[in-house]
């Protein structure tokens, strides 16, 4: 798998390199996925063709607790981040509506750690790495203001495979593998996006 995530990542690179033309349309914008992770997205080519790149920062925390009475310490921090690559085409609805089509590429990376330290309880350490490589289709729609703004609309439908491990401590030596495949077509594929044209 490490051997798929690697020549995933290095595809994406050399499209990017490959596919930098001299197009006339420009876009740089911010997104937001389920509106409650961001990120930035990266257009570039014709008007009807684009070529995109979206980094999504999915969710970024830190959480420490104390319990005096007991004396226990929690901590928790989480990271999930996601590169997209693909291209998009627009077709025009009205002057300033435009459907948007396309597919996109995906590699993700999530990190969770839970530990509890504290005495009579025994420490505890939780730990869940998994990385996503998917391919998406896009269906939305494009408003485009007169002061070059672009407003979408759109899902991403498509299927996903996760790999990685989790386990405590004790598991760490030799740890749970994680394996999914998802696929379909829910609410949570939703996303926005603003974006100036240039």
């Amino acid at each position: 798998m490490k051997k798929t995530a690697m020549f995933f990542c290095l595809f994406t690179i050399a499209m990017l390199a490959y596919c930098q033309d001299s197009g006339n349309v420009k876009e740089l914008g911010v997104i937001f996925k389920n509106l409650d992770s961001y990120g930035l997205n990266y257009k570039w080519g014709r008007s009807t063709s684009l070529w995109r790149l979206d980094a999504l920062v999915g969710d970024g925390y830190r959480m420490q607790e104390e319990n005096n009475d007991s004396d226990i310490q929690n901590t928790e921090d989480g990271l999930s981040l996601s590169l997209r690559f693909g291209k998009e085409f627009r077709k025009v609805i009205t002057e300033r509506f435009q459907l948007r089509t396309g597919v996109l590429t995906q590699a993700s990376y999530d990190s969770y750690n839970r530990e509890q330290l504290g005495t009579g309880t025994g420490d505890f350490n939780y730990v869940r790495k998994t990385t996503t490589l998917g391919a998406h289709f896009i269906l939305g729609v494009v408003y485009t203001n007169t002061s070059n703004f672009v407003f979408g609309v759109e899902v991403l439908p498509g299927i996903t495979y996760s790999f990685g491990h989790r386990g405590n401590d004790d598991d760490m030596v030799d740890p749970n593998d994680i394996s999914i495949w998802n696929y379909g077509f829910d609410n949570s594929i939703a996303q926005l996006s603003i974006a100036y044209q240039f």
